[in-house]
């Protein structure tokens, strides 16, 4: 409600405001990049926004019970009218989609009352017999000009850290590097080869694992989760291809070394049976998560790793986190390109890196290679991606027997399960390398030759 015309304001788009925060707390980061609590002229409503971000700060619950609490111990609930306030709040009902229209309400009421107050303070001078007409004008001049350079502060200018923060960022990683005795700064992926050009799996990256159908991309990709969680790391896997406990099996195979056949049939051999059990104890303990995601979006996805990394920061500002969308070619988008799907993919593979790099998590993508053994649908994949690794089977002439034995696909396992994994694209670090692995497909695992 507008107050009179010395005090701008919108006491409906204040309100509007807070009950978004308090209905949806993914949207508190939102409304603090953009508001502060000088922002709300009722002092009912920038109480509460304060009593919000404080408890966002401090890693807190923000409903009812906190800010209540909050208030109280800071002796404001009485003065904004008791819980009820609180209460009466939560029932606005708004749109929450429409946070950033309040938001700017309420960055433009902020503004004229800013104007307001520096035209008051301008005719209190003209008032100043001492005070000259040349001496109004120039402290006119001078605090509107820092009126509009704060305006366009706080509503124009992207977030920018001081170059000497970034260099103490740079050094004190320095350090910690040269204080561990050559260890990887990223999560390892149990390929020694791999980890010693990429640095492992760094957090901000995103690694794309590019194979044609039954080469292994997503078993790779697979065995790089494992040892992230083996390691102490966070994982979670989100696979549009295969519901959540088939995806178990296959890690348990893997980790086990149990032969599928025997899994499918349930006929275990003494070893197997062994494998089984440890591999089901061992994992019991690792922080896994397995989605089943056929009918999600890309934008959900990374919208889930967010809420995902976030709690789990909450608890371990320290961990390490890895994520695999398996895979990016039957990735879904809620944009419309019609038919366009290379711009589609384009949009999935550009959507995963920025996740990445926003919530410095590590991300794999799968991604399927097209007969001319380029990326299927999307050049685009290749531009944002970090590391792309592509799997690929031995040349025919490198093969023993030449091309008449290679094209016979003879059983001989030195030959079929061979496979070459190339580095097509590694940021900061050497490419166009190679390392030869062994792809054993009946437990779904790599082994490095």
């Amino acid at each position: 409600m507008e107050n009179n015309h010395l005090s701008p304001s919108n006491h409906e788009a204040e309100q509007a405001v807070i009950c978004c925060l308090l209905n949806d707390s993914r949207l508190v980061p939102v409304a603090l990049d953009k508001l502060s609590p000088e922002c709300f002229h009722h002092f009912q409503t920038e109480a509460v926004f304060a009593a919000i971000s404080h408890l966002h700060k401090t890693f807190k619950p923000i409903d009812s019970v906190s800010i209540i609490s909050h208030l109280r111990n800071t002796e404001q609930l009485e003065k904004i009218g008791g819980s009820s306030v609180i209460m009466e709040l939560f029932t606005y009902l708004p749109i929450p989609g429409w946070l950033d229209h309040y938001a700017e309400i309420l960055i433009e009421k902020h503004a004229m009352r800013q104007v307001v107050a520096a035209a008051a303070a301008i005719v209190e001078r003209t008032r100043n017999p001492e005070m000259t007409s040349a001496g109004v004008m120039e402290y006119a001049v001078e605090e509107f000009t820092r009126l509009s350079a704060s305006r366009l502060n706080s509503a124009d200018m992207l977030p920018c850290r001081t170059f000497n923060e970034i260099i103490n960022d740079c050094v004190d990683k320095a350090e910690e590097r040269a204080a561990s005795n050559g260890q990887i700064p990223g999560i390892p992926t149990g390929f020694l080869a791999i980890d010693q050009h990429t640095g492992g799996m760094q957090e901000g990256r995103l690694w794309v694992v590019a194979g044609e159908t039954s080469d292994g991309k997503s078993t790779l990709v697979q065995n790089f989760m494992e040892e992230a969680c083996r390691t102490g790391g966070c994982g979670v896997y989100y696979s549009y291809e295969m519901p959540d406990t088939e995806c178990a099996e296959r890690f348990i195979c893997s980790q086990g070394r149990i032969d599928n056949a025997e899994l499918m049939t349930g006929k275990f051999t003494p070893a197997g049976l062994i494998g089984w059990q440890r591999a089901t104890r061992d994992m019991k303990a690792w922080k896994l998560s397995l989605l089943d995601v056929a009918d999600a979006t890309i934008e959900q996805i990374c919208r889930d790793i967010t809420l995902r990394i976030n709690s789990i920061r909450k608890v371990d500002p320290a961990a390490r986190f890895v994520a695999s969308i398996d895979y990016l070619q039957l990735a879904n988008t809620k944009e419309k390109f019609g038919d366009n799907r290379e711009r589609a993919v384009a949009h999935i593979s550009k959507t995963a890196k920025q996740c990445a790099k926003r919530n410095r998590v590590t991300i794999l993508m799968p991604s399927q290679l097209n007969d001319d053994g380029k990326m299927r649908e999307s050049r685009a994949i290749g531009h944002d991606a970090d590391v792309v690794l592509v799997i690929r089977k031995p040349k025919p002439e490198e093969q023993k027997g030449g091309k008449k034995a290679y094209a016979k696909e003879t059983p001989d396992a030195d030959l079929t399960d061979m496979r070459e994994i190339f580095c097509g694209k590694n940021r900061g670090g050497k490419r166009n390398w190679k390392t030869t692995v062994r792809l054993n497909g009946a437990n779904f695992q790599f082994v490095a030759q």
